[in-house]
C-alpha cells in the first residue's frame, strides 16, 4: 500500500541536460519517488509498516513549499520534498531513500 500524495498539487521539476546537441527534458516528482521506492529494503521498512506519526510527519513536509529534508532511522535514510529538489543538482533522483553514508560521503570523510 502506498500513500495517496497524488491528490495534492506538486510543483513540477524540469531538468535540462544537453547530450550531443540534443536537449532532453525530464520531469521528476518526488511523490513518484516515494511511492515507487523499495522501502522494505531500508531500515524504515515498507510504507504500510511506518508508524502513523512518522507518516504524518512525511505527509506534512511533503505538502510544504519550504525546502525540507529529513534523515530517518539508524541508517539516516534521506527523504526530501519537492521544494528541496533544486538543491540536489546532479544527485537527483539517486539520493532519495538512500542512507546518509551514501548520499553525503564527503561529510563523513571530515
Amino acid at each position: 500500500m502506498s500513500f495517496d500524495f497524488c491528490s495534492f498539487h506538486f510543483h513540477k521539476v524540469i531538468l535540462m541536460s544537453t547530450n550531443g546537441g540534443i536537449t532532453k527534458q525530464e520531469e521528476i516528482k518526488v511523490v513518484d519517488l516515494l511511492n515507487s521506492h523499495d522501502w522494505s529494503s531500508t531500515c524504515l521498512g515498507s510504507l504500510n509498516s511506518w508508524e502513523p506519526s512518522f507518516r504524518n510527519i512525511v505527509n506534512l513536509f511533503f505538502h510544504s513549499k519550504f525546502p525540507t529534508a529529513i534523515f530517518c532511522g539508524p541508517d539516516l535514510i534521506y527523504i526530501y520534498n519537492q521544494a528541496h529538489v533544486p538543491y540536489l543538482k546532479s544527485k537527483l533522483p539517486s539520493v532519495f531513500g538512500r542512507p546518509f553514508s551514501e548520499t553525503h560521503p564527503s561529510i563523513l570523510a571530515m
